[in-house]
């Protein structure tokens, strides 16, 4: 389990020893987090639908049959944080440029606009801006990592921290 987690997963637990939602969504994002297919950074994505039920999850890595991080395909992996560090460009584009997809966009990639509707998208860590723009053309209504829980209005993101 991801150690910052721990302590927000400990503080909603709920009475009876249960684990709350949030909990459960945190810890199915906490858990894919385990997949991920990057050497520098280890993100899971949940998506809990308006009944509860988790039915995706996703990390960060690249496209299925793409190069890998792990095995040292990747431009930026292979770039010490001090290189890294020096780039002018985006993490994205460039000579540094990353393969990966983010966690949040394999959800929303491979989730139906059915399965979205109504639905609750937990991260292990704060979406990047590019992510937070994708969702909210989505018919997600939350979104939710460690500390905050953002609603999804009118193509808008409303975060409200928590602790």
């Amino acid at each position: 389990m991801i150690p910052d987690l721990e302590g927000y997963l400990a503080r909603l637990r709920k009475a009876d020893g249960r684990p709350s939602w949030i909990e459960d969504g945190l810890g199915a994002a906490a858990h894919a987090t385990t997949r991920a297919d990057c050497r520098r950074s280890k993100v899971g994505a949940a998506l809990m639908e308006p009944d509860h039920s988790v039915t995706l999850t996703g990390y960060n890595g690249a496209p299925a049959g793409g190069p890998s991080c792990l095995l040292g395909e990747c431009p930026r992996g292979l770039l010490s944080y001090e290189e890294i560090e020096g780039l002018t460009t985006s993490y994205d584009t460039g000579p540094g440029a990353c393969v990966a997809l983010h966690a949040e966009q394999n959800v929303c990639l491979r989730a139906s606009w059915t399965q979205m509707r109504g639905s609750t998208l937990f991260s292990t860590r704060e979406p990047c801006p590019g992510c937070r723009r994708m969702m909210t053309g989505t018919p997600l209504a939350y979104a939710i990592w460690p500390g905050t829980t953002a609603r999804i209005v009118n193509g808008r993101f409303l975060p409200e921290r928590w602790s």
